[in-house]
């Protein structure tokens, strides 16, 4: 009976990950000046996959009719580049992907954490597998009895001057270039500098220092008086400015533990809290919000008021 090409996709799919027959490399280039190049290759080798498929039953016929599909939908995607080149013998399809970031925030372009901090003489972040997609097919490879080391993920980082220290392997011939093994089903941190002396503890500092945020103080709270008509009533919320905050994030509400407040985030220090109930106690917090090292947003501890609005 004839494969259908969904299902002979999908037995490709499971053959690449319990043979080892697939591998993904990503390449970070980072360039002096702070920005960045990334290109994703995915290698799979052709002889391997129809070894297997064949043991599945495949015909020659069916398994020329897939990779003619599978190039057709390469062809068809302008990001993706693909070769076949031939190795020691065997067949590989090789797809690239590149991708250009300019620079600042690369920590959060390049898909690092948080507490990441990459520059043109530093990289350090942690990649984070676990809790996605990728991690459930993992979960389900293993159920089939499938062994998801066989599955390899490698993570290259190239800087611009040679590499000082690190926790990868620093290539034999390319003293710019570490190399990472990432783990598929979980969290992978990497570490490479140009920076004589400077260690990984120094890096982890630095970006703990980062991501601490001052206390927004309030200033003002005051509950104006409405006009005669008006069955609403307002506040006047005055914040106290904090050093390179991007922002200022507000909640109010009339309960104590905030539950059900309503949230609101502005650029500026002064805020008016609009349509509240007469003659009620309003409780009012304020924190304070910048960006990180990695281009995320952090923010300050809460500070807290309460407020009663007019009758």
């Amino acid at each position: 009976m004839k494969i259908k090409m969904k299902i002979l996709a999908l037995m490709m799919i499971v053959v690449m990950a319990l043979t080892g027959c697939v591998g993904m490399e990503t390449k970070v280039i980072i360039r002096q000046d702070g920005s960045a190049k990334g290109i994703i290759t995915v290698s799979i080798d052709k002889t391997a996959v129809n070894a297997e498929l064949k043991k599945q039953g495949a015909s020659d016929a069916e398994i020329q009719q897939f990779w003619t599909g599978y190039k057709q939908e390469l062809n068809a995607d302008a990001g993706v580049i693909f070769q076949e080149v031939t190795r020691d013998g065997k067949e590989y399809i090789e797809t690239y992907e590149i991708t250009n970031f300019s620079k600042g925030s690369l920590g959060k372009k390049l898909g690092f954490n948080k507490n990441s901090y990459v520059t043109a003489d530093t990289l350090y972040g942690t990649i984070d597998l676990s809790g996605t997609d990728d991690e459930e097919v993992f979960q389900e490879l293993s159920a089939m009895g499938g062994d998801i080391s066989a599955v390899t993920l490698t993570f290259v980082v190239e800087m611009p001057k040679d590499i000082a220290g690190t926790n990868g392997t620093i290539s034999e011939t390319n003293k710019k270039q570490a190399t990472f093994q990432m783990k598929v089903n979980g969290k992978t941190t990497m570490y490479a500098t140009t920076v004589p002396g400077q260690t990984i503890s120094d890096v982890k500092a630095k970006v703990a220092k980062a991501n601490k945020v001052k206390k927004a103080k309030i200033k003002k709270l005051k509950a104006k008086k409405g006009t005669k008509n008006s069955k609403k009533r307002t506040v006047v919320l005055k914040i106290g400015k904090v050093s390179q905050a991007v922002k200022y994030e507000v909640q109010y509400g009339t309960k104590k533990n905030f539950k059900g407040a309503k949230t609101r985030k502005i650029k500026k220090t002064s805020y008016t809290i609009k349509n509240l109930k007469k003659a009620t106690k309003y409780y009012v917090r304020v924190r304070a919000i910048k960006k990180n090292l990695a281009g995320y947003d952090v923010s300050s501890a809460w500070t807290k008021k309460s407020v009663k609005t007019k009758k």
